[in-house]
């Protein structure tokens, strides 16, 4: 039994990869047909045979395996290309239509200082929104680790939000008084 479940567990750790769940249920089933029609060893020449029979069997199959591996490893990194190249052009290709509303909208009305101020915050809001629904969608196992997960992506929407309000809000050509 102790041999049977070692050789389960060869059939299973060597082509588990790479070979569908039929097939590897047919080779479960030939390893057991051979050990169910062999005898079992009564010396040690026998046992011997038989590890060498072993030996082979995986001489010839775990480069096969150990080739499928490296071609599944290759397919999930073509996988993670190919998911992040359209996330990539449309974050430049949203940018890029961002870009070219504010300029739409800055030829025909230019921008206050209000309104600078107000596109600002809109920005940040926006910003921390997406974020919060990032974190959620992410789901963290606990909430506190959602809420500093939201704060630490929040936290440039926030320093950079402060800094744009209050460099909109200075008040420009006057002088300043030293008294």
């Amino acid at each position: 039994m102790k041999r049977l479940s070692c050789l389960y567990l060869l059939a299973f750790s060597v082509c588990a990869a790479a070979q569908t769940h039929d097939e590897i249920r047919h080779s479960v089933e030939q390893i057991q047909e051979k050990l169910e029609t062999k005898q079992k060893p009564a010396d040690l020449q026998q046992c011997q045979a038989r590890v060498k029979e072993l030996e082979d069997w995986g001489r010839v199959n775990v480069p096969k395996c150990t080739a499928l591996l490296d071609e599944l490893d290759a397919r999930r990194d073509m996988d993670v290309i190919w998911k992040i190249f359209p996330a990539a052009t449309g974050l430049g290709l949203g940018f890029g239509i961002l870009w070219v509303a504010v300029r739409a909208v800055r030829r025909v009305r230019p921008f206050s200082k209000e309104r600078k101020q107000l596109f600002t915050l809109l920005t940040v809001a926006a910003w921390i929104s997406i974020a919060a629904l990032v974190t959620a969608s992410n789901a963290p196992e606990h909430p506190i680790a959602a809420v500093a997960y939201t704060f630490i992506v929040s936290l440039p929407a926030g320093a950079f939000g402060s800094v744009l309000f209050w460099w909109f809000g200075k008040k420009t050509g006057t002088a300043s008084s030293s008294t």
